[in-house]
């Protein structure tokens, strides 16, 4: 995935994951890093120190990041019910679907 964008020196790359566990986000930005990038990372740090990793390196996305952002979300699913209502966004696509890429040049 990191192979098809072509980047320049100084680029910014944001990777967002809100669990911080899993090997895909944490691969990428691991590799952004590598390569000289500077890596902000938009997480939940709740759930970042809750879970265990399910990269090889047994790193979390908060660990690799320049920047970490907190966007304080509680661990669990992201639905709750307000007056019977259901609400918040319920995702069950596997997990490169989850991955959102952005990468900023400045």
């Amino acid at each position: 995935m990191f192979d098809d964008i072509v980047t320049e020196k100084g680029d910014l790359f944001i990777v967002i994951s809100n669990s911080g566990r899993n090997s895909i986000p944490i691969e990428f930005a691991l590799r952004a890093k590598k390569e000289g990038h500077k890596v902000v990372v938009l997480t939940s740090l709740e759930q970042n120190k809750q879970y265990p990793s399910r990269h090889i390196s047994g790193k979390k996305i908060y660990e690799i990041g320049d920047y970490v952002l907190d966007n304080c979300v509680l661990s669990g699913d992201g639905l709750f019910t307000i007056d019977g209502i259901v609400t918040g966004l319920h995702l069950q696509f596997k997990e490169w679907q989850f991955l959102i890429l952005l990468y900023l040049r400045l």
